[in-house]
């Protein structure tokens, strides 16, 4: 059997992985959405519209993802636990344990599409760049 990303452009590739994994990041977003404020709530409601319709458009799409992230990252971040763990076989004695506690566990396994997502809108708008970049360099080259 043919891996048929292998017969894909990178940009083709990283367009099919974003709308592959959209779906699940509605979805996520409609678990977070009591983080939102009324402003990303309407963003928020946006975002899920233009996956709904199967239309992305992807800087303003990764812009109001990035900030959709923003509050939950620090929700996440708020339910960082760090031990110090004594250890009388370790050479100093202790060690560090950083762990979250379980509202900020499970938030952040909630959360995993809509990241997920964003590294897929990053790699698009990483990949569209290096075209760009790629261009621009052949036409120096031969003009």
């Amino acid at each position: 059997m043919h891996d048929l990303t292998s017969y894909q452009s990178p940009l083709e590739a990283a367009v099919f992985h974003a709308l592959e994994i959209a779906p699940l990041a509605v979805e996520a977003l409609g678990k977070v959405d009591h983080l939102f404020d009324a402003t990303l709530r309407r963003r928020s409601a946006a975002l899920a519209a233009n996956i709904d319709a199967g239309k992305f458009f992807f800087d303003r799409d990764l812009q109001d993802l990035t900030l959709l992230l923003e509050p939950i990252t620090a929700a996440i971040e708020r339910g960082r636990v760090t031990e110090i763990i004594a250890d009388e076989h370790c050479m100093s004695g202790s060690w560090i344990n950083h762990s979250l506690n379980n509202e900020a566990e499970e938030l952040r396994r909630v959360a995993a599409p809509l990241m997920a997502l964003h590294r897929a809108l990053m790699r698009i708008h990483n990949v569209l760049l290096a075209d760009q970049a790629i261009a621009r360099m052949l036409q120096s080259s031969t003009g």
